[in-house]
């Protein structure tokens, strides 16, 4: 059953991750607020960010620490995309 949770809330997690990334990529490009090229690296970065993370979690069967690690990854980078924004 652990193991079950633990692909259930790191999809949930991945959707919520590839969703909010191309939501920000079309933000920042409609805006024109960073080269397109530039902007196109946000969801790869992000996308490949949760998959080790995923993988990692997988692997080790450590939910609550590489849980805690995509979520505070996420944080960062949610606060990077806005500073860009703002600027």
């Amino acid at each position: 059953m652990r193991k079950v949770m633990i692909h259930i809330i790191n999809i949930i997690i991945g959707l919520f991750t590839i969703l909010f990334s191309f939501i920000i990529w079309g933000a920042l490009v409609g805006l024109d607020q960073i080269p397109w090229y530039i902007a196109s690296m946000i969801p790869l970065l992000n996308i490949s960010v949760w998959l080790i993370c995923y993988v990692l979690q997988v692997k080790y069967n450590a939910s609550k620490k590489v849980l805690t690690l995509t979520f505070c990854l996420e944080v960062v980078y949610v606060f990077i995309f806005v500073s860009i924004g703002n600027s």
